[in-house]
């Protein structure tokens, strides 16, 4: 009987052993893939400003059950060793597995007045996918804030870590231990004490709230695009907010009242007098979202709210909701009852796009560009120049502008302001010296100090520097208004940003083709609307809307032609008036042969040759 005993006690030690053996062979560490498809969407909210959905958390890593340190098993061994590592590692304090080599678009569904547009938006930061240089930014702020290199980034220890205490990565600066504590109760959002990634980008833009990837502001407050139009109340005489025949047969003579320096050539700026002295016209009311920018997780039926909002006024969207924009609704009805389901209007994740736009925020003069325009809709886009361009739907416009500031000018200013500042010239600054650099380092003296020697040579301002300008370099923010310019847009036929003589003599015809119901007049209902999104590398100061913003003013040219149309084109506008001719009217007539009223560079360049 004993032996029996024995022989059940040694087979239960060897099941026990097996069992821990396959735990360990199981336990793996979640890709960022599978960490993101467990994610969901609880805090979407169709009052909230923000007209971006939030990135999801990843979960866990998978724990391991202890192992038994008295087992000499050579493969057991083997694996406890592998089953410590990955209890080791920190749950969100790891690079992802996965790499962006290969960009991934940010799909917007833009809400003009002519229906919705669906855009697929490629950003790159000098060549690389923008979502690799913001993770490769989190896993530096995590390697930084690790002080005890265990893989295990805390926020007490970050916030102990110099670079965090005087807030070398832009993060606000740590003064106290009360500041410590308040600081991790905002951004531990939970409560896990631990540095999580997607606690990051919220702590360094000191916006606890704010963990996107990519951010696109739209506050739900601005100004109505007509009436806020410099242009418009300077036509509108008698303020009705109509434009009719008489005062459209009269905007030639008006516009050319806002002429100050008489060159026959209008920028927005000549009319920026008239909007100050009519600020009283400008009426602020909530308007429905402009921009959605919708991720897999979407909470879809608040999303299509959205959008019935903007176009059936609250009411289920019809297909004659969206004129102009019939296919998309019709692919998208899946059933075709002719009504948009949440879970059919999800499907416009996988739906060919209207157009691709590429941007890489460098240093270069190109940045931004478009592609795979859907040759079934009526949408066009027009470059403007190497960072603007316009995609024009009848007669409502979506402006999509990139900013990138150049790296290379920081690097220069802080060098010259070195040299001033470095008194006895000898390429290091003392304590003294570094206070006329400190308002532009925003840190004490001991912060840039890296090797502790009392003095700050130019490498360590250097370095300060590239480090803040590495946090603002790997984000991409932006900005979606209603630009108020948008009635100068349509007057301005070229794109150019200014109004010449020709163009200021056809705004009659221009503004007769917004009548869209053939009565004579311009009403309210038939403004242009131009919805403007503003993106930049770095943060947009206090986020505020691109209203005001204005077309690129044309750059000066030498022009074309013969020497005596070059120098009689005063204006620049390779074209010579009546007003320019410097000879009799007759000889005008002569060389004008195509009677237009102006003269060609052509027909100048041909009067020579005769």
């Amino acid at each position: 009987m004993a032996v029996k005993y024995a022989i059940a006690i040694l087979c239960c030690l060897l099941f026990v052993t097996a069992c821990r053996r396959s735990t360990n062979q199981t336990v793996k560490k979640p890709s960022a893939k599978q960490a993101e498809s467990t994610a969901t969407d609880s805090n979407s909210d169709v009052d909230e400003p923000a007209a971006i959905e939030p990135e999801s958390a990843s979960p866990e890593p998978t724990a391991a059950s202890e192992e038994d340190p008295a087992d000499d098993n050579s493969d057991s061994v083997e694996e406890n060793a592998q089953t410590d590592e990955v209890r080791a590692e920190p749950a969100l304090a790891v690079a992802a597995e996965e790499t962006h080599s290969v960009a991934e678009p940010d799909r917007l569904i833009v809400l003009s007045e002519s229906g919705p547009v669906v855009l697929d938006l490629v950003m790159l930061l000098d060549g690389t996918p923008y979502q690799a240089a913001i993770e490769s930014l989190i896993d530096d702020v995590l390697k930084a804030g690790d002080t005890d290199a265990d893989g295990q980034t805390e926020w007490k220890e970050l916030m102990s870590s110099k670079e965090f205490v005087y807030g070398q990565f832009g993060n606000p600066q740590i003064n106290s231990e009360q500041q410590r504590v308040e600081l991790e109760k905002t951004y531990d959002i939970n409560r896990n004490k631990r540095v999580d990634r997607d606690e990051v980008l919220g702590f360094l833009r000191q916006d606890a709230s704010n963990s996107y990837r990519f951010y696109l502001d739209e506050p739900q407050t601005s100004q109505d695009g007509l009436t806020a139009s410099p242009v418009f109340r300077w036509l509108d005489t008698n303020g009705d907010q109509v434009l009719d025949e008489q005062e459209r047969q009269s905007a030639v003579h008006r516009m050319w009242k806002n002429d100050a320096d008489d060159n026959q050539i209008l920028r927005p700026t000549d009319f920026e007098s008239a909007a100050a002295s009519d600020m009283a016209v400008r009426r602020r009311r909530r308007e429905p979202r402009k921009v959605i920018v919708p991720k897999e997780y979407s909470d879809w039926s608040k999303l299509l709210y959205l959008v019935e909002e903007k176009y059936a006024y609250g009411n289920p969207l019809t297909v004659h909701d969206v004129p102009g924009f019939e296919k998309t609704f019709l692919i998208l009805d899946a059933d075709q009852d002719e009504f948009l389901s949440p879970k059919e209007f999800s499907a416009i994740m996988e739906i060919t796009p209207h157009a691709v736009i590429t941007i890489d925020f460098s240093n270069a003069a190109e940045l931004i560009t478009a592609s795979d325009i859907d040759p079934d809709s009526s949408l066009r886009t027009v470059p403007v120049n190497g960072r603007r361009l316009r995609i024009e739907l009848d007669v409502s416009f979506i402006e999509v502008v990139a900013d990138s500031p150049n790296s290379a000018l920081l690097a220069e200013q802080a060098g010259a302001m070195f040299d001033r500042a470095d008194s006895d010239k000898n390429d290091a600054l003392s304590s003294e010296e570094f206070t006329a650099v400190q308002p532009f380092t925003m840190v004490p003296f001991e912060a840039v100090d890296e090797n502790g020697d009392d003095q700050v040579d130019r490498n360590e301002l250097l370095s300060l520097l590239e480090k803040r300008q590495r946090v603002s370099e790997r984000q991409i923010t932006g900005v979606v208004g209603e630009n108020s310019q948008s009635l100068f847009v349509h007057l301005d036929q070229n794109g150019d940003g200014q109004l010449t003589s020709r163009e200021v003599r056809e705004i009659p015809d221009r503004l007769l083709e917004l009548d869209e119901n053939g009565d004579g007049v311009l009403a309210l209902s038939e403004r242009p609307n131009q919805i403007r999104i503003q993106l930049t590398r770095g943060s947009v100061p206090n986020r505020v809307v691109p209203d005001q913003s204005t077309p690129q003013e044309a750059e000066e040219s030498k022009g074309t032609g013969p020497a005596w149309f070059r120098s009689m084109d005063v204006n620049n506008d390779q074209e010579i008036s009546h007003r320019e001719f410097l000879g009799p009217i007759e000889v005008f007539e002569q060389l004008d042969k195509n009677g237009d009223a102006f003269l060609s560079a052509d027909e100048a360049t041909a009067a020579a040759v005769r």
